[in-house]
């Protein structure tokens, strides 16, 4: 008996090496599968999108409330886009510690409440409403953003316009934004699709502020006069070394546009644009040219590189507009090219302009 009881212990020895190697090669194939399905990243912004979705529609039905129960009921400076990040720099500070969007031409700007007060919803709060005249508590607190922070121009804080009222906020998982399968920016009967609108005239806070993260490039000097010789290009632009004879202002048009003459090379003008992943990118540009051809071209090189979109236009005596669309897959930098082909003609370009759809 005991001699049996021996043999059965000798028969019950533990892992060898390569046992447990396999077994943790197989736990670790499985963590990282795991992972890769439920992407943890995206899986927190569609959370934090999902309570941006809630908290302004919660604001939203406490405004509509209190404008019923309270008139007339101040709902603040119209002049003004409230902003759900402290600053502390000033009792009626125009936050200028947070790098926002520039509001110049809107007629408005930016009011910030300090940090010990911003959640208050007495009207002290970064919405300069007094919630609490209500007969019902709607709200404990003020919400503010899940991250609330402008770092590095995320766009990450909400903001709030009266006269009636808008409020927004940036949404930011693939679900959720511009394009996702559960598109809570494009679908909210607002005038922009980059950011999450909510309130009774969607059209208050101004255009400029649409833009948070830099979606939108600049283009500098769309509407530019003249171009001369090769390192006297236009502002913002370069002029192609093919160029060098030369481009004059053609004085006054419909489009008032600049043009060059071209002898026997193709001539151009460029400047570098940066593009967001997954915005379609709407370009644009009046065109006339009196022999051959006007190209509008976005490229991964001056004049030429990888064609990301382009159209063109024959010879004419009007002008025509070129568009073309694109949508990057990544972060890059694209060559946005305005070019007269070969040959002996006059091309003229303006009105460049760049939208996001």
């Amino acid at each position: 008996m005991n001699m049996k009881l021996r043999e059965l212990k000798k028969g019950r020895g533990g892992f060898t090496l390569i046992e447990l190697l396999i077994v943790i090669g197989i736990i670790a194939i499985l963590a990282t599968t795991v992972v890769l399905v439920l992407n943890p990243t995206q899986l927190l912004r569609e959370a934090r999108d999902g309570k941006r979705v809630t908290e302004l529609k919660t604001i939203k039905d406490g405004l509509s409330l209190a404008i019923v129960q309270i008139p007339p009921l101040d709902l603040g400076d119209t002049s003004k886009v409230y902003v759900s990040l402290p600053d502390d720099s000033s009792p009626t500070s125009t936050c200028p510690s947070h790098n926002l969007p520039s509001l110049t031409g809107s007629g408005k700007t930016y009011q910030c409440a300090n940090s010990s007060q911003y959640q208050l919803t007495n009207g002290n709060g970064w919405i300069p409403v007094n919630f609490d005249q209500l007969p019902l508590k709607v709200l404990s607190k003020l919400p503010i953003d899940p991250v609330n922070s402008n770092s590095n121009n995320s766009g990450l804080y909400y903001t709030y316009s009266p006269g009636s009222f808008e409020l927004n906020a940036r949404l930011e998982s693939n679900k959720y934004g511009p394009g996702g399968n559960k598109d809570k920016a494009s679908a909210d009967g607002g005038d922009t699709s980059l950011l999450f609108e909510a309130g009774d005239r969607l059209t208050n806070i101004p255009t400029q502020i649409n833009d948070r993260i830099g979606v939108v490039p600049t283009v500098a000097n769309a509407n530019f006069e003249s171009c001369t010789v090769v390192g006297n290009d236009p502002p913002g632009w370069t002029v192609s070394s093919a160029a060098a004879t030369g481009c004059n202002n053609t004085g006054a048009n419909v489009h008032n546009p600049p043009g060059w003459s071209v002898s026997v090379f193709s001539a151009y003008v460029y400047q570098t644009l940066n593009l967001k992943a997954g915005f379609n990118y709407s370009f644009s540009v009046w065109a006339k040219v009196s022999s051959n051809t006007n190209t509008l071209l976005v490229s991964s090189a001056a004049g030429g590189g990888t064609t990301y979109c382009t159209q063109a236009t024959g010879a004419a005596p009007s002008f025509t507009l070129l568009t073309c669309n694109y949508i990057p897959s990544s972060d890059q930098t694209v060559y946005l090219n305005l070019i007269t082909a070969a040959g002996v003609g006059t091309g003229y370009f303006d009105d460049v302009s760049v939208t996001v759809n």
